[in-house]
């Protein structure tokens, strides 16, 4: 009787519940939160987790761990901090990224962008400042709108 290759077996004998505890050890390092599109929240989040904001946010995020992503059914004022932050869909207020910011295609965004590298999909609408600070030894290079002429 023999294995197939995808499933085999480690030499110690484990049970059914030894692989699913470490199946959950696997996933509790994948943690993430939703916010629901249905769900409106006013106030500060703060987490260590990735969370996707697919309802309505006022307030402050600051992200401690994780990724913070915006869904394009959300709507979202805030004053937004974390590591990497992609947008696809309505924000206002500044965003401050250690890595990244990502305005994808359906991005509408007004405020402030702070971040190391910044990526601007065609189609993403943005309006405000935006001041790609490099990172040491890097060149730093900042963006502001020009004002229309009358």
């Amino acid at each position: 009787m023999g294995y197939s290759s995808a499933c085999k077996l480690p030499k110690r004998r484990e049970t059914w519940f030894d692989l699913l505890g470490s199946l959950a050890d696997t996933l509790d390092d994948k943690t993430m939160t939703t916010i629901g599109a249905s769900l409106t929240i006013t106030g500060e989040i703060t987490s260590h987790e990735d969370v996707t904001i697919h309802g309505t946010l006022n307030g402050k995020i600051s992200m401690q761990g994780g990724a913070l992503l915006v869904a394009p059914t959300a709507h979202v004022q805030a004053e937004a901090k974390g590591s990497r932050v992609t947008i696809h869909g309505s924000f206002s207020g500044d965003v401050t990224a250690a890595e990244r910011v990502e305005l994808t295609s359906t991005a509408n965004v007004s405020g402030t962008v702070l971040a190391p590298a910044v990526i601007l999909q065609d189609g993403a609408v943005f309006n405000g400042m935006m001041e790609v600070a490099g990172r040491k030894g890097r060149a730093e290079t900042r963006f502001e709108p020009h004002a229309k002429a009358s």
